[in-house]
């Protein structure tokens, strides 16, 4: 969280570098966990797309991890208004992946419906 919050600000390293791994971390093709229940745009979106987005959607740039039992998702939102928020969900000793991927996309649409 701290190091994606860095990021956010352009103080990791540099503005130069913060925006290069933002922008790597906007193209994540693992979306099932954190941006799943958002109205997030497409990882494909270009550059203006990103710069100017629609109400009521989010830009996401995230990152995933997993092993068996063990699912994590990280990312950076940015808001329409440009506002931003960081959301780090780590979870171990899950039942089964499928409901530890569940729950960090649920956790993941209630904040973003507390800071929308």
């Amino acid at each position: 969280g701290v190091m994606l919050s860095a990021i956010a600000k352009g103080e990791l390293i540099n503005q130069e570098i913060s925006a290069a791994i933002f922008q790597i971390m906007t193209k994540q093709q693992c979306r099932h966990k954190l941006p799943a229940l958002l109205p997030a745009i497409p990882n494909y979106a270009t550059k203006e797309e990103q710069q100017n987005l629609e109400k009521d959607t989010v830009l996401v740039a995230n990152k995933t991890g997993d092993l068996t039992c063990i699912q994590h998702d990280a990312g950076i939102f940015t808001l329409p208004d440009r506002r931003q928020y960081v959301l780090a969900v780590f979870s171990d000793d899950l039942e089964s992946d499928a409901s530890g991927v569940n729950a960090l996309a649920e956790i993941s649409l209630i904040v973003y419906n507390a800071m929308r």
